[in-house]
């Protein structure tokens, strides 16, 4: 796995959260779950934007000090 880090104003090693793996959920009416990870590029794409601006939001409000559990 790899993280992206910085130093803050404090000079504290801060670790960033990253989206490591997605796919999509669903569950049909039927009641049958499936696993989708195989989709065009078009719809990936789409949300790798949504996730890398879903991380960017989540470190602005709770960024991870090195040696945390995550």
């Amino acid at each position: 796995m790899v993280s992206v880090s910085f130093i803050n104003q404090s000079k504290e090693k801060v670790i960033m959260k990253t989206v490591t793996a997605w796919s999509v959920n669903v569950v049909w009416s039927d009641g049958r779950e499936e696993v989708l990870t195989d989709m065009p590029s078009y719809v990936s794409r789409e949300i790798d934007n949504w996730l890398t601006h879903l991380e960017e939001e989540v470190n602005a409000d709770e960024p991870t000090e090195e040696g945390e559990d995550e």
